[in-house]
């Protein structure tokens, strides 16, 4: 599978371990232009967002739990703020 990425930027969500990490993983070996990171252990997230910026892909990690129904919206406003074009990708597909 080929991705055309093109320097866009990555909402993963569950990316602090797990099938999440990996296809954070695979968007920064792919081109992304940036990764927005998410999870619920802040200390994990910060260490996978240094990991993949050193990969050569700007990264930022967002704290959330996606049970909480405030967390949409959250990710939302950071996702925004991060950029203006967004490819969504989550472990569930």
């Amino acid at each position: 599978m080929e991705l055309q990425l093109n320097g866009k930027v990555a909402l993963v969500t569950g990316s602090t371990q797990g099938i999440g990490r990996a296809i954070a993983e695979t968007l920064a070996r792919c081109g992304a232009g940036g990764l927005l990171v998410t999870g619920r252990e802040k200390t994990r997230g910060d260490a996978v967002a240094e990991e993949l910026s050193r990969l050569g892909t700007p990264t930022d990690f967002v704290a959330a739990n996606l049970a909480d129904p405030a967390a949409p919206a959250l990710l939302a406003h950071a996702s925004s703020a991060s950029a203006a074009s967004m490819r969504w990708s989550t472990p569930q597909g």
